[in-house]
């Protein structure tokens, strides 16, 4: 008895990892609904769903076929809504959830008021896919982000420049490492997985590979002077990741292009990647193709 219980615990859990996040189904039905498609727009719901529509003062409902006669007013673009914002529950037993969806509703193109949806969304009884079994819908005041959101966006934002600001001090500094042959400063950046790409086709270096090639110009103090003109960076969503180009003043190759990665490990930025490129106009590669087959 007690193997049964197991068993069908660990499918059950198998399963429930293998389904889409209900917040994603939520969403991938506003992207249907505005559609039109009916077929797609069914397959959200189980048969016997029912969705109500709240006004101030009545209350009326739809099966799944009643609802599904508006599908052609999406189709045709007459209506059409717009999420603001999706909130979730999810009880301790994972197989029902509701999701909260505000949104914009818009009449022939034209903004015609904001309401809110409440999804009850449900496991199949083969906990493969879940499904709509009922829907609430009404009109409400449109969302917007409390005081508290706006400040914890505002600070994460806050602190993704000040990230960005890092990293460009990181790169002015690993430049200038190498201009100083400092060659602990340079290398203590890299991650252990780094890898530099150079100038030359064979220039694909790992971390170790790159100091053996590095140390006798570093030894020697004869090293390589780099200074960024300009650099463009992005970063990701989450505030981790770092990734830039750079238009480079080189003291022997004239201006190249750098580009690279950098990720924060264990709240330390470190380089990942770098890509070392020469730059040749378009007007010259007929030229510069002969001279590379000399």
């Amino acid at each position: 008895m007690k193997q049964s219980i197991v068993v069908f615990l660990v499918l059950l859990a198998s399963n429930l990892i293998a389904q889409v996040h209900p917040a994603t189904i939520v969403e991938e039905f506003y992207e249907d609904l505005n559609s039109g498609d009916s077929s797609k727009i069914r397959s959200y719901f189980f048969d016997e769903a029912v969705i109500e529509h709240l006004d101030k003062d009545t209350t009326y409902g739809f099966t799944i076929d009643g609802f599904m006669t508006i599908a052609p007013k999406f189709k045709s673009k007459m209506y059409q809504e717009e999420i603001l914002h999706i909130d979730m529950t999810i009880p301790p037993s994972f197989l029902a959830y509701t999701v909260i969806v505000d949104f914009k509703f818009f009449f022939n193109g034209e903004y015609h008021h904001c309401g809110q949806d409440i999804f009850m969304v449900q496991t199949t009884s083969d906990y493969r896919s879940s499904k709509f079994l009922k829907v609430i819908s009404m009109d409400t005041e449109c969302w917007e982000q409390s005081s508290y959101e706006k400040e914890k966006e505002e600070e994460f934002n806050k602190q993704k420049q000040w990230s960005v600001s890092e990293c460009e001090r990181i790169m002015n500094r690993w430049h200038q490492d190498a201009a100083d042959a400092n060659l602990q400063g340079y290398f203590e950046v890299m991650a252990d997985s780094f890898y530099y790409l150079g100038t030359d086709p064979n220039e694909r270096w790992s971390k170790s590979e790159f100091e053996t090639f590095c140390m006798p110009y570093f030894e020697k103090g004869t090293t390589w002077y780099f200074e960024a003109e300009r650099r463009n960076w992005a970063i990701s969503d989450d505030g981790n990741v770092c990734w830039f180009d750079e238009y480079l003043f080189t003291q022997n190759m004239d201006y190249c292009r750098g580009s690279g990665v950098l990720q924060k490990v264990d709240g330390k930025w470190k380089l990942f990647h770098y890509n070392l490129t020469v730059l040749i106009e378009n007007e010259k590669m007929k030229q510069f193709l002969k001279l590379r087959k000399k």
